[in-house]
């Protein structure tokens, strides 16, 4: 049985673009091979103006696997980025994506880890998130740090247009979804396209890269949470 073609994407801001080399790396070395590395940025960014490219070219440089996306109009979905970036890319193609984040460096077993349950669950959303449990009622819980496997059958169901005015309207009602963006694929992809979610039983390994520790540190981050729950909860109704 062929091998799956599988894409790896996530998203960055500027002042991270300097710490991507080592991100970049963990998964040119993986056991199982990535298809393609695709790194998505904005035109502009509200508080980092115009995007310079040319920062971002030592790294194509490193493999013909790695593309940059450049995503039109300035950043004002924050790390929901990570999805439109994924759709943006896959464009109705069958592909399986893995979103991770920028600022990790990942084991070297993380794809070979999904290979099992790609074959016996083709068209289920895969995570390797560590907390057991459902922390949004009715939906399991993806989370980007720990990376998590989009399927085809994902990105056949979901328009990058219907996305965003998903995250459009949520915004106007709830502002916090802006940072909350592994709760609000978690919720569209269970209740909006009905694709189950599973988390990978095997512990995903890796290791900061920079500052992430005191990222998540943030002091409304837990009032942020409570917030798009509440938000997500009513539209269960």
């Amino acid at each position: 049985m062929a091998l799956p073609f599988i894409v790896v994407h996530f998203k960055t801001i500027p002042p991270r673009i300097a710490f991507l080399q080592h991100t970049i790396q963990s998964w040119l070395m993986q056991s199982v091979r990535v298809d393609q590395i695709v790194i998505s940025v904005r035109e502009t960014y509200r508080h980092f103006g115009k995007l310079d490219t040319s920062m971002l070219t030592i790294y194509k440089k490193l493999s013909d696997r790695i593309s940059i996306q450049v995503l039109e109009g300035e950043e004002k979905y924050g790390p929901n980025d990570k999805i439109i970036g994924a759709l943006t890319y896959a464009n109705k193609r069958p592909m399986y994506i893995i979103i991770c984040d920028d600022d990790l460096f990942y084991h070297e077993d993380t794809v070979k880890s999904y290979m099992n349950d790609i074959k016996s669950l083709p068209s289920t959303i895969l995570t390797h998130y560590a907390v057991k449990g459902e922390r949004l009622p009715r939906i399991q819980h993806i989370q980007g740090a720990d990376t998590y496997l989009l399927p085809p059958c994902f990105f056949e169901k979901v328009n990058v247009s219907d996305y965003i005015d998903f995250l459009d309207k949520s915004a106007k009602a709830c502002p916090e979804i802006f940072y909350q963006d592994d709760y609000m694929i978690s919720f569209y992809a269970k209740m909006v396209c009905h694709i189950d979610i599973k988390i990978v039983s095997k512990p995903l390994l890796f290791r900061p890269v920079h500052f992430i520790e005191e990222l998540h540190q943030h002091p409304f981050v837990h009032q942020r949470e409570r917030n798009t729950i509440t938000y997500l909860l009513g539209l269960y109704k």
